[in-house]
């Protein structure tokens, strides 16, 4: 009867559209500074996500003074700090802290004004040391409290390898692709001796000895680039790195992550040589995984080994950390530093309450 009026009301729908969508693009674009958990379903939410297996990211959460509404740090600032696409909760509540301290292993929780990084991996045997807790007992959170928070999540840029690791990279693959070859030839001979019908006894017994070499830990299969009596055990414990490095990774990967540029303590190599209680295949691969940035979860080490004291700190800046090598969570721990330029220092071999560290 009345189209304009028709027209008024269909330009009025759509321009209302357009603002909802740009609203919901703003808020992907943007996400929230923090996830609020405010009832005992998000509490347990939140437990379920922590303990996740999968879960591959850092799960940060900030609670209220006593007394108090707000965090005890700025969820704006510690957006800034971990950047836009880890999770930031924030429980004001102090009964719903307290549960999800229940929630979770012990010694794992956070309250009062604290904030915690959960990284991933987290489990009954978790060493609450590897999960920040940035904890002022007196309700302080200054700019020491955000560089804390800002050194768990610093990131040091790769280096380039080195020429001799480039050098025992190239003999390493050249080693483990004639072993391979040797491999397919074997299997071919025996593919051929079944297919004839003959010595089928004969070819059963080489069958199981190219399963069993197939079986064999694939750095047991490669040849050092000079032979091993040639080599002390520091020279030997270099070149089992660079091997455990190519093992672990794929060609792909170990473009993404490259070995970076690592030295030993004046200690280090003698200590892992004295070790009975580790395996050095096992140090080795750790030492790796950490020179190339592909490693299972290291902690910082504090001094006075306390969760709420600071990073360990020398004089040239290099920072010190932790590693388990076992599984356990009493296991010994690997200690390195990670000098200002990346490079990291491997110190020592300490057992799980010792927090010493040499070099310092």
């Amino acid at each position: 009867m009345f189209p304009f009026l028709e027209n008024t009301r269909f330009k009025a729908y759509e321009l209302l559209a357009g603002r909802i969508g740009q609203a919901m693009a703003h808020e992907e674009q943007c996400p929230a500074v923090v996830i609020s958990v405010e009832s005992e379903r998000q509490v347990r939410s939140l437990a379920e996500e922590i303990l996740g297996g999968e879960r591959d990211y850092p799960v940060v959460c900030l609670t209220a003074r006593p007394g108090e509404r707000a965090p005890g740090l700025s969820g704006e600032r510690v957006r800034g700090i971990v950047g836009s696409g880890i999770p930031v909760y924030f429980i004001a509540a102090h009964r719903l802290t307290r549960r999800l301290g229940e929630l979770l292993p012990e010694r794992l929780g956070v309250w009062g004004g604290a904030s915690r990084v959960w990284w991933p991996g987290v489990s009954g045997s978790s060493d609450p040391e590897e999960h920040l807790l940035v904890y002022d007992a007196h309700g302080v959170y200054g700019d020491y409290a955000y560089e804390l928070l800002a050194g768990e999540f610093r990131v040091a840029e790769q280096p380039e390898l080195s020429v001799e690791q480039r050098l025992v990279l190239a003999e390493r693959a050249r080693a483990h692709a004639e072993t391979r070859r040797r491999d397919v030839e074997r299997r071919m001979v025996e593919l051929r001796r079944l297919a004839q019908g003959q010595d089928r006894r004969s070819g059963q017994g080489e069958t199981s000895v190219v399963e069993e070499r197939a079986c064999e830990p694939r750095s047991s299969r490669m040849s050092p680039v000079r032979p091993e009596h040639e080599l002390d055990f520091e020279q030997r414990l270099h070149v089992m790195i660079t091997g455990e490095w190519v093992c672990a990774l794929t060609a792909t990967d170990r473009l993404e992550y490259p070995l970076g540029r690592y030295v030993f303590g004046h200690q280090f190599a003698g200590m892992v040589e004295g070790r009975r209680d580790v395996p050095v295949e096992r140090v080795a691969r750790v030492c790796a995984l950490l020179a190339c940035g592909r490693t299972p979860r290291a902690g910082p080490l504090r001094t006075g080994g306390r969760a709420h004291n600071p990073h360990l700190v020398r004089s040239d800046g290099a920072r010190a950390w932790r590693c388990n090598l076992k599984t356990t969570s009493n296991g010994p721990r690997l200690h390195y530093w990670v000098l200002v330029d990346g490079t990291i220092e491997f110190a020592s071999i300490n057992v799980h309450d010792d927090f010493s560290i040499p070099g310092g």
